[in-house]
């Protein structure tokens, strides 16, 4: 009998791919953000974020392209990950956080007030 060798999922890889179920509006931690809380927060905020592998954008391994179509793609997911973040934020701190244009920044500036 012969074994059949698993094929990888190219697109499982592929860090701006989206889930037609992904929503920036999703909470994807069961964690939310509150004054004394972060060290908890940001271990399941970047545990969920490694299971979309997503985690590359907050840490800045995927920067931003140049130009498109690579462009497109990460403005998309960037967006989507800063909604993921921004959810996950209790709303009276929400008000507070300053909204940027790149998920990598805003988990910096997170990390920087609340650790």
């Amino acid at each position: 009998m012969s074994a059949i060798a698993a094929v990888p999922n190219s697109t499982a890889a592929n860090p701006y791919q989206l889930n037609t179920s992904d929503n920036p509006g999703s909470l994807i931690s069961s964690i939310i953000l509150k004054e004394d809380n972060y060290p908890e927060w940001a271990i399941e905020l970047r545990n969920s974020l490694q299971a979309k592998q997503k985690l590359s954008f907050i840490d800045g391994t995927t920067t931003k392209p140049a130009a498109d179509p690579e462009l497109s793609m990460w403005l998309a997911a960037n967006s989507m990950i800063i909604g993921w973040i921004r959810t996950s934020i209790d709303r009276k701190i929400r008000s507070t956080v300053s909204f940027v244009s790149e998920a990598s920044t805003l988990w910096k500036s997170l990390q920087a007030r609340f650790s």
